[in-house]
């Protein structure tokens, strides 16, 4: 059996008490997913504050679960807008080009303990049990989606991801990204590139295997995981699912509700579990796939 929990957006300054963290260590996973926002700086306007962003990662290692959850169970981190810039960040779109490589050496220190197989790069493969973690950088590379030939993860990654999931040797793929398909600020959502997003959906789409021709690719069962929301949610794709979980440490609405969101997989010998944990009014549930034929278990 293999469990990987993940999580993103941690606001230490609207969410100082951090349950999430404890309840995540009760029942230590093999892995852990950090989706980006693993500090939420509150950024004023697009003012860039660097000093700021060094203490909010300071204030966000002080606590101490979170402190000893990714000391001692293996991590592997990404970053998204708000551990780069302020909100909605582009990399690509950065001036001066020094910013990016300041806003990256604060991650790199503070996420040193975090698992990267393939430095000097944040996003990573990297295999446990039957499953293939392929960590997404969806921020560094980043163009607006409004330019004449927008991209998400520049040509490289782009070139590196169709390679993994061709080459990958397990069966079960687990695809991690900072933003979601289709849901998110206008402009920001992967579904608003749209050549990357048409490509993305066929790469990762199940197919079942062809018995009268040995030669064909093995089907490739994607599970996408997702974070930037503040809010779980679970999405069946044509052929894959995507699990988002968002706000690990966070408050929601007008009544500043916590969210304290949290999800969990778990791969037993026949089935693929996938809970999402928080609190009201965010999404909660557990959702199963059947491993045989990669379908859902109503």
């Amino acid at each position: 059996m293999t469990r990987i929990a993940f999580v993103s957006c941690a606001n230490i300054e609207l969410r100082p008490q951090q349950p999430a963290w404890d309840e995540i260590a009760a029942d230590p996973p093999d892995l852990l997913l950090l989706l980006g926002d693993t500090t939420y700086m509150s950024w004023t306007g697009t003012t860039w504050d660097l000093q700021a962003l060094k203490q909010n990662y300071e204030l966000q290692f002080q606590v101490p679960a979170f402190r000893k959850l990714i000391d001692t169970v293996p991590t592997l981190a990404i970053w998204d807008d708000h551990d780069l810039g302020p909100d909605d960040t582009c990399g690509a779109e950065l001036m001066p080009k020094e910013k990016l490589a300041e806003s990256r050496a604060l991650f790199n220190h503070y996420l040193a303990k975090a698992r990267n197989d393939n430095p000097p790069h944040m996003h990573c493969s990297y295999d446990i049990g039957e499953v293939r973690v392929i960590m997404l950088d969806v921020r560094s590379f980043r163009t607006f989606s409004t330019r004449d030939a927008p991209t998400v993860l520049g040509h490289a990654q782009e070139q590196w991801l169709w390679q993994q999931l061709a080459d990958n040797p397990k069966p079960y793929t687990i695809v991690a990204s900072g933003s979601v398909m289709d849901r998110g600020v206008t402009g920001h959502k992967l579904s608003d590139y749209k050549a990357f997003y048409k490509r993305l959906q066929s790469e990762l789409r199940h197919l079942p295997a062809d018995p009268k021709d040995p030669t064909a690719p093995k089907p490739r069962k994607v599970l996408f995981v997702s974070g930037d929301i503040h809010d779980n949610r679970w999405k069946v794709w044509p052929g894959f699912f995507e699990a988002t979980s968002s706000g690990v440490a966070c408050v929601k609405g007008t009544e500043q509700q916590p969210t304290d969101n949290w999800g969990l997989l778990t791969l037993g010998a026949e089935t693929l579990t996938v809970e999402l944990r928080g609190h009201a009014p965010s999404y909660r549930g557990t959702h199963r796939l059947r491993l045989r034929d990669w379908s859902e278990i109503i």
